[in-house]
């Protein structure tokens, strides 16, 4: 996760700000409407930006930032 991480500057994909130790990891084009689970078809996003952008409550996988790196 540390490249994904890397390649997005270390910032939420959303509002661009830092995701200080902790993210949660979102596919932005879901597995139900084809996507996979591969680098590019994932993206670290803050947890209040994840629930924006999904428009309701989830419960995503969070991902530990520092164990990664």
């Amino acid at each position: 996760y540390a490249t994904m991480l890397d390649q997005q500057a270390g910032n939420c994909a959303i509002c661009e700000l830092p995701v200080h130790g902790c993210a949660e990891l979102d596919h932005m084009r879901s597995r139900g409407k084809g996507g996979d689970d591969s680098d590019a078809n994932q993206q670290f996003l803050h947890r209040r930006c994840h629930k924006v952008k999904h428009g309701r409550e989830i419960h995503p996988r969070t991902i530990s930032l520092e164990a990664s790196a």
